[in-house]
């Protein structure tokens, strides 16, 4: 337990210190705050009720993280076999997984009135390996897209730390319709 929160302490301390360099009006730093410790306390309760022995999925995580963000024309479809998620990956997943829903609302397909986010993932097994195939795509009429960020913000960066965490890749495109998004997880 002391372990597990002194990591909570570190992450939330990451949050304030890389949102606070990146933005000068306190109020949009203190929001950008709030939502991310929010998500952080999502994947926490989460793996609360978890030990190190146990799981969670990865539907319940999609259904915990990005389905109470959504608005009534917003739809969120999610299809996908039984991935078991093991306690000590529920937060980095879950922080991607914010990340990715932060960016829909304010770049992508959830930016405007209406818009759907597609997620959709298959395990890929070898001889030796299996990994997971997770593809995250955002749909809505180009013309209520608001453009891609014109750089990575913290956001983009602590997901990019929580892959490495994991041991997985992402390839990244913005179309004229959404980010596409292909992530590759290790699930060994």
């Amino acid at each position: 337990l002391n372990h597990r929160v002194k990591n909570l302490f570190a992450i939330v301390q990451s949050i304030i210190s890389a949102t606070g360099r990146q933005e000068s009006d306190p109020k949009v730093a203190a929001a950008k705050m709030r939502e991310r410790v929010h998500a952080l306390s999502l994947a926490h309760s989460l793996t609360s009720t978890l030990d190190a022995q146990q799981e969670t999925s990865l539907h319940d995580l999609l259904e915990a993280i990005v389905r109470p963000q959504r608005m009534d024309d917003q739809t969120l479809d999610h299809n996908g076999p039984h991935v078991t998620v093991p306690a000590q990956f529920v937060t980095p997943i879950g922080m991607i997984l914010h990340e990715l829903t932060t960016n829909a609302i304010k770049y992508g397909a959830w930016s405007a009135g209406s818009g759907n986010i597609s997620v959709d993932w298959t395990v890929q097994s070898s001889d030796e390996s299996q990994t997971l195939e997770l593809h995250w795509t955002e749909q809505c009429d180009s013309s209520q897209i608001n453009s891609a960020p014109d750089k990575e913000g913290f956001g983009s960066r602590m997901m990019a730390m929580s892959l490495i965490q994991l041991g997985g890749t992402q390839q990244r495109e913005w179309a004229r319709n959404g980010i596409r998004l292909r992530v590759v997880l290790p699930l060994d």
